[in-house]
């Protein structure tokens, strides 16, 4: 069957977004924090594919034509997800500079076709071996979610994070949390806030992307999203719960009947915790990562605001 495409302004909408960001002001609202040297941080500290695409903002950091297909976009060192963490800029950039678009679909395809899958048929993180990390959530929808004109590809996104879930998600400890890492060499089934949050947040944009979309596959993302979330409440608070946090803002406009008060403020705890740390020592060489997350956060917060599910900071 032929493969059904529809064209539809969600990009273009992105692209006037991102340009009316350039002209106003990004950080409207007082978090209580510095979110402007956090925002420098992020921009200044990454070093690797995984860490640029945490903000998806880095023209500079595309590295186009490094190597092979899978590594279209960056290289990966062994990694098929990491350099597909740069996917969503490398499609938006395409919009104006065909290069970034063929070294897109180059990514896009290695991971349909070239990556090991595990033996469920969830594509694999590591090029050489199946393993799943869930440290970027599935690498499909990394890049997939941003082009949204393939209705083929995006059920390729829903099927992934339903594949990921099922290896990874832990049934003992702490029900609905995911392991870290499944497979031959580098397995750990720690249950890491940092890459249940990036789970989270992938399924987060892949549910955004279906909403808009003209075509809807079936997707149980607010549930497995919830799941994650409920997990995480149920935990201690760390300092790496900020990714979490980001996306119950997100879901609290997406689904605001199931991610309501009681959600919100539980983030909005997340989002206290950095403006009166329990280590007030200044820190300014570290996460690159940790930076991102807070500045996702902030984003998160900010158009929670703007869409009237959270309030305005007094």
């Amino acid at each position: 069957m032929p493969r059904q495409t529809h064209a539809f302004p969600v990009l273009s909408a992105l692209a006037s977004l991102s340009r009316q960001i350039q002209t106003t002001n990004p950080f409207p609202y007082s978090p209580g924090f510095q979110i402007q040297t956090i925002a420098s941080l992020a921009e200044s500290l990454p070093s690797h594919s995984w860490e640029y695409g945490a903000l998806e903002y880095a023209a500079t950091k595309i590295q186009l034509g490094t190597g092979s297909r899978i590594d279209a976009l960056a290289v990966g060192d062994g990694s098929a997800g990491d350099p597909a963490a740069l996917g969503v800029a490398a499609v938006l950039l395409g919009k104006t500079d065909s290069a970034y678009a063929d070294a897109a679909a180059s990514t896009v395809n290695a991971l349909m076709n070239e990556v090991p899958r595990f033996s469920n048929g969830a594509i694999s993180h590591r090029v050489s071996i199946p393993e799943l990390f869930h440290v970027h959530g599935p690498p499909i929808p990394r890049i997939l979610r941003a082009d949204q004109s393939d209705s083929t590809l995006l059920e390729q996104s829903v099927l992934q994070c339903a594949l990921y879930r099922e290896i990874l998600q832990n049934s003992t400890s702490i029900p609905g949390a995911w392991m870290h890492i499944i497979g031959p060499e580098s397995q750990d089934t720690g249950l890491w806030s940092s890459g249940n949050g990036w789970a989270a947040a992938g399924m987060t944009r892949v549910l955004a992307t279906i909403t808009k979309a003209p075509f809807s596959p079936h997707f149980h993302g607010t549930k497995w999203i919830k799941e994650i979330l409920d997990a995480a409440r149920a935990a201690p608070l760390n300092d790496s719960f900020s990714l979490l946090a980001s996306v119950i803002y997100r879901m609290a406009v997406l689904q605001p009947d199931v991610f309501g008060a009681e959600y919100i403020a539980w983030a909005d705890s997340i989002r206290f915790g950095i403006v009166t740390p329990a280590d007030n020592t200044p820190f300014t060489s570290g996460s690159p990562e940790g930076q991102a997350f807070v500045v996702l956060m902030y984003a998160a917060w900010r158009d929670c605001i703007v869409a009237e599910k959270c309030s305005q900071p007094l």
